[in-house]
């Protein structure tokens, strides 16, 4: 089955149209550095990089206190992301990080719902609300969704993506918001080197794709866990595929053989 991209109705004073439009054109790689993280990664890292490339937009999300030195380090093609922000707008809440205060400094990206926060912090509501709370200061969200590995061996992988998925997609309406990256992420898979088949990231994606339409709303459908060098390759065969969120491999050199790959394909 094949899957079509809707043309995004995008309310003017929450997004900015051209910057939403340009980046539907390309995939994305996104490198989530989790807490691995220090300025002298930074500066290694943005030495690996062979330059722009025109249809891959390059994406690292790292730690809140490398935000501003990243966008310092890395040349401009390079997106800077939050992995995560508050989904409190002001008020008591210490440790807290708003979207506000993220644009403030000049952050336009941000993780929202990743597995490692959705497992100690957050639940439906809250990333409803993080989401919500980022798209109001303009900024562009991947939201994360996956099963772990009790739900899968349950054969509840579909169940549980829709119900991540509903909360946000309906959020959106709501809020005449149609453009959203999503980022499938088995959580079972995440670090442990295992991948699912192509076969049953396809139909996920796909189901994923078909929520989105469904709603109207519109983006890139991309795929984290396990990526790296040995089976990007592989995994560049998946069909509606729109690229990776990749977590070690962010790390080294192997991140831009996948940009590479990525660009290749």
């Amino acid at each position: 089955m094949k899957f079509l991209r809707l043309q995004p109705w995008i309310d003017q004073e929450q997004i900015n149209t051209k910057r939403v439009s340009n980046t539907l054109m390309k995939k994305l790689l996104g490198g989530n550095l989790k807490l691995c993280c220090s300025k002298q990664l930074l500066e290694h890292l943005s030495t690996l990089l062979d330059g722009e490339y025109n249809d891959v937009e390059t994406l690292y999300a790292v730690p809140f206190p490398y935000l501003s030195l990243a966008r310092e380090i890395f040349p401009s093609y390079v997106k800077i992301s939050a992995q995560d922000c508050s989904e409190f707008v002001s008020g008591a809440y210490t440790g807290e990080v708003s979207a506000d205060m993220l644009v403030d400094i000049g952050i336009n990206n941000v993780i929202i719902g990743h597995s490692e926060r959705r497992k100690l912090f957050d639940d439906e509501k809250s990333v409803c609300n993080k989401v919500m709370n980022a798209f109001k200061k303009g900024m562009s969200v991947l939201l994360c969704v996956g099963e772990d590995e009790k739900q899968r061996k349950e054969n509840k992988t579909i169940p549980v993506i829709e119900r991540q998925l509903k909360s946000v997609l309906e959020c959106m309406v709501d809020h005449r918001i149609s453009c959203i990256d999503v980022a499938y992420e088995p959580v079972w898979s995440i670090g442990t080197g295992n991948v699912p088949e192509n076969e049953e990231i396809e139909e996920v994606i796909g189901f994923i794709r078909t929520e989105m339409m469904n709603y109207h709303v519109s983006g890139r459908v991309v795929y984290g866990g396990s990526v790296s060098s040995k089976n990007v390759e592989n995994l560049c065969g998946i069909k509606c595929l729109d690229g990776f969120l990749v977590g070690k491999s962010s790390t080294t050199e192997e991140f831009a053989h996948i940009a590479r790959l990525l660009h290749r394909k």
